[in-house]
């Protein structure tokens, strides 16, 4: 009888199956970290270079290196940054040197998971400034930290430390409040939101304050080479005082943009609003301008915007000679933008407490632009240009109001019923009312021509 001989079953064995998990986990963090210092790589050189082309687009911040080091679970990166027109007590341009240091995921510690981590390090190259800012500081440093996710979104959290400076021998100081802000990066979406609780100046010729201020926008580009993009941005300011012999202040500033694409067209706007202004003894309450620029043709003013990053980026406001090229081109698309029949509109220009106030609104186009060649524009004076306006304002107030502004400027009352009875105003209620309107080459008021 033959017996078939069996091979006895393998024991378990924990070690040996924690001694395998450990060697698959180390590889697979091994690859994974190799495969995300590629990914810091690229990230944060896509990262530079734009910030880099915003710089030097400035004409003001001149990138001079960039160097990256790549390790395996950490990199550095290096920019030098010289600020044009500003000089230390060296005669030395001030340069700023901008150091990266990347910690490579996908495991960053406290942060969690993610591509890197990035630690932003600024300091001036010249030691002797920077030693100043440091005692400004009191020692603390500012911390600009990013964190890029597993998806490439990123998040940038920026905290500049209070501070207080002074200039040895010199009375007087200057401090200020902690900065703290957030940026965040969503695919080709950038969220922003600053928030500063402002400064204080003391001097022996003046005393002055800057209060709360706080910016927040929303920006969406269809591209990494969309310059326009569309969003909107609020900045608002609590309030800006001056004292001495010219005191100034200045209370709930608020100014706002609003970007939007509408087809082949861009619609820009601007607002901005002051609660109250005082200076030279004069006080002004509830100012408030607010603009559109609507039917801007989009692609003539996306390469204009371009042009005008070029040019500042390549003469950082030298006199260069002019590229002719970039001329000829600048005056297609200007063209361009004029024959797209752009419109502003004056949506509201205020002054004064609702019933007693200065309100003013209006629209200027251009309907002929749509008929010019090259050689029209460049065949007009500027007199033929105005031919092609269209435009109307009003202007509505009422008497409270005119007294009380020809009283805050030490004039005297103006006889209304005289400004009525000669056309210059006409009553609709208790309100005054003057419209102007000028259309092919001719200017009325309240329906009568002007000659």
């Amino acid at each position: 009888m033959t017996r078939t001989r069996t091979t006895p079953a393998r024991r378990f064995s924990p070690a040996l199956a924690l001694g395998t998990a450990a060697l698959l986990l180390g590889g697979g963090y091994v690859g994974a970290t190799a495969l995300f210092s590629s990914r810091a790589q690229d990230t944060t050189q896509e990262a530079v270079q734009q910030l880099t082309d915003s710089l030097q687009a400035t004409g003001v911040v001149t990138v001079e290196q960039s160097e990256y080091r790549k390790g395996f679970s950490d990199s550095t990166q290096t920019l030098t940054l010289a600020v044009r027109d500003t000089t230390a007590a060296t005669g030395v341009p001030l340069r700023l040197v901008v150091t990266n240091h990347i910690q490579h995921g996908p495991v960053l510690g406290a942060a969690g998971l993610g591509q890197a981590l990035v630690d932003t390090d600024i300091r001036f190259a010249d030691p002797r400034v920077q030693a100043e800012l440091d005692k400004a500081f009191g020692g603390r440093k500012p911390t600009i930290r990013t964190l890029v996710g597993m998806t490439g979104t990123s998040t940038t959290d920026i905290v500049v430390p209070s501070g207080r400076f002074t200039e040895e021998g010199e009375p007087g100081e200057l401090s200020w409040q902690p900065l703290r802000g957030r940026v965040q990066v969503a695919g080709l979406k950038t969220v922003t939101d600053l928030n500063w609780p402002g400064l204080v100046l003391k001097a022996p010729d003046a005393n002055g304050t800057v209060g709360a201020m706080k910016l927040s926008s929303t920006m969406t580009r269809e591209d990494k080479d969309d310059l326009l993009g569309t969003g909107q941005m609020t900045l608002t300011l609590d309030h800006v005082a001056l004292d001495g012999p010219q005191p100034v202040a200045l209370k709930g500033l608020k100014m706002s943009s609003d970007s939007r694409r509408s087809g082949e067209f861009q619609n820009l706007g601007v607002r901005y609003e002051v609660a109250e202004m005082a200076a030279q003894g004069q006080t002004l309450r509830n100012l408030q301008l607010a603009l559109k620029f609507d039917h801007l043709a989009r692609d003539p003013l996306e390469r204009l915007s371009k042009l005008f990053q070029e040019f500042s980026k390549q003469n950082g406001g030298s006199s260069a000679a002019p590229d002719l090229t970039a001329a000829q081109q600048a005056q297609d698309d200007v063209l361009a933008l004029l024959r797209g029949q752009p419109v502003l509109r004056l949506e509201r220009l205020s002054l004064g407490q609702p019933g007693r106030d200065f309100v003013m609104t209006g629209e200027a186009s251009l309907p002929g632009a749509g008929r010019l060649s090259a050689a029209d524009l460049q065949g007009m004076a500027g007199p033929q240009l105005v031919g092609l306006l269209n435009a109307d304002l009003t202007l509505t107030t009422s008497e409270a109001a005119l007294g009380e502004l020809s009283s805050s400027f030490g004039s005297s009352v103006p006889d209304v019923q005289s400004l009525v009875d000669s056309g210059t105003f006409r009553r609709e209620g208790d309100r005054l009312v003057t419209t102007f309107s000028f259309k092919d080459g001719r200017m009325r008021v309240n329906g009568q021509a002007v000659q």
